[in-house]
């Protein structure tokens, strides 16, 4: 599979290879229907706190919410694909809300998204 994804990916179990890094919200970038996320590498603007998230191949997710004093506060979750291009993410054990998105695309540079929210598990 290439570091590349644009949607066409022809595997149900195995998620793009970009999406394995560090991601971090460049909100300043979103649209009204996609999120946008950079690698922490990334000349982000000044802001007050930013989340983020770090999809592992083992199948571990977590997630990086902002908090007090706008610190990052990190809850440790589970992702699973659910298609090609649908990911979703719970937090066992945790107040945290799962969610599942669509991954619009992704290279090693950007990460774009589409999140709908989910029901708890």
């Amino acid at each position: 599979m290439t570091d590349s994804y644009n949607g066409n990916a022809t595997s149900a179990s195995i998620p793009p290879a970009a999406i394995f890094q560090h991601w971090i919200h460049s909100r300043e970038e979103d649209t009204s229907d996609l999120e946008v996320f950079r690698p922490e590498e990334f000349a982000f603007p000044p802001s007050f706190g930013r989340d983020g998230f770090e999809m592992r191949r083992n199948g571990q997710f977590i997630q990086d919410d902002i908090g007090p004093a706008d610190g990052i506060v990190h809850v440790l979750g589970r992702w699973t694909l659910l298609s090609p291009r649908n990911v979703a993410v719970s937090f066992p054990g945790t107040a945290r809300e799962s969610y599942s998105f669509e991954i619009v695309s992704v290279d090693k540079l950007a990460l774009q998204i589409r999140r709908q929210e989910q029901s708890s598990r």
